[in-house]
């Protein structure tokens, strides 16, 4: 047989046994349909996006099989939710996926903080934008204590300056919660502690220059906000 040929059947060979070890057919159809809300969300299709994943969330929690997919879903739709300016819709999707979160919201470790502190943010965000201002600090100071347990238990200085960044974001949108709360004073501090976290990040060397100019421009923005808090 020729080397040609053997290589040829090699890689037959190959792509059957990757095709048999693929993902199962009801796997690759939710991917197809996150495909789908993607692009439809890209082109500014944002109702389109919202039905997509809405049903690939009917088809994901009428399977068993398919319910580790479900906390991935849940926190695109609520996205999409907020991309469709529905954020009651978006309060009552990421509720349903802190809900599914709560045992490994528990465990304190660095993959669990993090994906908590994140659903946490994503939460706080849905609630500010629905005006549920008291109800956003709560579940953005938990988001806060997260990012701070994922910096506290991790080694890498790039991981860390992200994750603080990602604190500082938590802590500049609940200030603006407190105040809208009535909580001048908390808020003016959640500002300056925000402020503080972003001139962190924004001179650290282990930082990427996105993430850096990213810094800077929040704590800019954060710096206005307080300064417009403190003349009221």
């Amino acid at each position: 047989m020729s080397y040609g040929r053997l290589a040829l059947l090699t890689l037959i060979a190959f792509a059957s046994l990757s095709a048999q070890n693929g993902p199962p057919p009801k796997s690759r159809e939710i991917d197809d349909l996150l495909t789908k809300a993607g692009q439809s969300g890209a082109a500014g299709d944002k109702t389109a996006a919202v039905g997509i994943l809405e049903i690939a969330l009917q088809k994901i929690q009428k399977d068993a099989d398919l319910k580790s997919r479900e906390t991935d879903v849940l926190n695109r739709l609520g996205r999409a939710y907020l991309d469709a300016q529905r954020p009651a819709d978006a309060v009552r999707t990421y509720r349903v996926m802190l809900d599914g979160m709560k045992s490994e919201c528990s465990a304190e470790s660095i993959s669990s903080a993090e994906r908590c502190a994140e659903a946490q943010y994503n939460m706080g965000t849905a609630q500010m934008y629905n005006g549920q201002f008291a109800a956003a600090v709560v579940t953005l100071n938990h988001a806060v204590a997260n990012f701070a347990l994922c910096i506290k238990t991790s080694g890498s200085p790039e991981y860390r300056a992200s994750r603080l960044k990602q604190q500082a974001d938590a802590e500049n949108l609940m200030a603006a919660g407190l105040f809208r709360s009535g909580k001048k004073d908390e808020g003016i501090a959640a500002f300056e502690h925000a402020i503080q976290d972003f001139a962190t990040v924004m001179k650290d060397p282990a930082a990427p220059p996105g993430l850096r100019d990213s810094a800077a421009a929040s704590m800019k923005d954060a710096q206005t906000s307080l300064d417009l808090l403190k003349k009221n």
